[in-house]
């Protein structure tokens, strides 16, 4: 039986190569540690869920880095980019402001519904946000009465209205200015219908 013998040799050399193998590698560089205001324009720090995203960066960043990147596949040059970016940041606009309250936990704090909110967190400004959460509020407090429910249902249905009308509005007007291949990029991505 001098199989074991021989297993266990090749199993110890097999360790001992790959100990030497780590020992010898060169370090990895320690992670860069941010500057010193890298949180001024991004409270995320750069991390999942801030701002800028993975990337860091403030909001005006991201949205400057994704409209390179639609300017980059309509393939337009400067002077048509001048034309389109405001009928885009136009419908980019009312795509936000027509999501404004929807979705789950609808603006609140973490945990979604009854989780609490942060009271750093900035105030939904945008036109329905008001109304959505009137009606969460509405929902949530024991005793509403059927009517004021009604009621703010009924404001956050013509705020939403509005809003679809006004992202049709947009809409059509980029529309107007776009070629076919432009038309079908912007509908692939989510900006035409």
């Amino acid at each position: 039986m001098k199989t074991k013998p021989t297993i266990l040799l090749s199993a110890l050399a097999l360790a001992a190569s790959t100990i030497l193998a780590v020992a010898q590698a060169p370090a990895a560089p320690a992670p860069a540690a941010p500057p010193a205001d890298a949180g001024a324009n991004n409270p995320g720090g750069g991390r999942r869920g801030g701002p800028g995203g993975p990337g860091g960066g403030n909001m005006q960043d991201f949205m400057q880095r994704m409209n390179d990147r639609l300017k980059a596949s309509l393939k337009v040059t400067d002077e048509e980019w001048t034309v389109l970016k405001p009928l885009v940041e136009k419908v980019q606009t009312a795509q936000r402001e027509a999501g404004a309250g929807r979705g789950f936990g609808g603006g609140r704090g973490p945990g979604g519904p009854g989780g609490g909110t942060d009271a750093n967190a900035p105030a939904d400004t945008r036109p329905g946000a008001a109304e959505s959460a009137a009606l969460r509020t509405a929902i949530d407090t024991d005793g509403t009465s059927a009517d004021d429910i009604k009621a703010k249902l009924a404001a956050v249905r013509a705020m939403r209205k509005k809003g679809a009308a006004d992202l049709a509005v947009a809409r059509e007007d980029l529309k107007k200015v776009v070629t076919v291949r432009q038309e079908a990029v912007l509908v692939s991505m989510g900006m035409l219908e």
